[in-house]
């Protein structure tokens, strides 16, 4: 997989920004944050834009976790 990196600076919204420092700081010295530390409520201005999504194991299937209103109206 090829990985183009994003640079704090490289942001140019607001809630990207507070996005993406909650993410360095739950991801620690990992790649990704793992799940059970992401705690939406605690980004509440990235709350309206957030999607997220689970992919059932035994099937496959898409589950939508958390559906923002922000993403809902841009559907």
């Amino acid at each position: 997989m090829f990985m183009y990196p994003v640079e704090f600076s490289d942001l140019k919204h607001d809630v990207h920004k507070e996005l993406f420092q909650y993410w360095n700081k739950i991801r620690g010295t990992r790649s990704m944050p793992r799940r059970k530390d992401f705690e939406p409520t605690e980004v509440p201005n990235v709350l309206k834009h957030i999607l997220m999504v689970n992919v059932e194991q035994a099937t496959g299937r898409y589950l939508i976790r958390l559906l923002g209103s922000e993403t809902v109206q841009a559907l």
